[in-house]
């Protein structure tokens, strides 16, 4: 089958995925052929491209890396605009064994982050949120890995925000404070917060060239 055969099967699904996934679901697809003007396709374009617009830099670093060839899709991650944090998922449009594009779909995190804030304010009026100071916990774990997994659980769970909606900047307080308090130097443990934090390994090492 010819490369612009299977991209119109992915483009004809995009009016129903952007029905089925709503107003705040970008949904694109990138001809791989083409990095530089490499959207053929998008609806509901809330990050403000349009049709002709390049690769991302992150799309380019996921070509380098060759994720691709060991899996079909990556779910899940963190994207951002000027104005938005998404949560991102790329599946992989391949002919045989050979990439060739991208669909991808961001879920603009921004309305419900607002939403999120707005509740906590609210309880926060009635004194229904326990103050982060007051937050102690006791572990009575024996084992050293237990005892930093509950940590890293402690220190994600103080930020307030689910994992699904955290902007980068919120793994990376996650991750200062973690290094601060030298948990990352606990066996295991940069396996553990990855998991924890719902992304790969090596975004977490690239996250702390990033903190100090």
């Amino acid at each position: 089958m010819k490369d612009q055969q299977i991209f119109k099967q992915y483009i004809d699904l995009l009016p129903f995925l952007a029905a089925v996934l709503g107003n705040e679901c970008e949904i694109v697809i990138h001809d791989l052929t083409n990095p530089q003007a490499s959207i053929i396709a998008i609806k509901n374009p809330v990050s403000g491209r349009k049709k002709g617009d390049a690769l991302t830099h992150f799309a380019q670093e996921i070509l380098d890396q060759g994720l691709y060839h060991n899996q079909d899709f990556i779910a899940n991650y963190n994207g951002q605009s000027k104005h938005h944090d998404f949560l991102s998922s790329t599946f992989f449009i391949k002919n045989g064994k050979t990439i060739i594009g991208m669909l991808c779909i961001n879920k603009n995190l921004t309305p419900a982050k607002h939403t999120m804030f707005a509740l906590e304010n609210l309880l926060k009026s009635y004194n229904l949120i326990q103050n982060q100071e007051e937050n102690i916990t006791e572990q009575f774990d024996s084992s050293i890995v237990d005892i930093a997994k509950s940590r890293i659980q402690e220190i994600i769970a103080r930020q307030k925000v689910p994992v699904a909606y955290m902007s980068i900047e919120d793994k990376l307080t996650v991750l200062q404070k973690l290094k601060d308090d030298a948990i990352l130097d606990t066996k295991g443990s940069i396996q553990e917060v990855a998991a924890q934090l719902h992304v790969s390994i090596p975004t977490i090492y690239r996250y702390l060239k990033r903190i100090k």
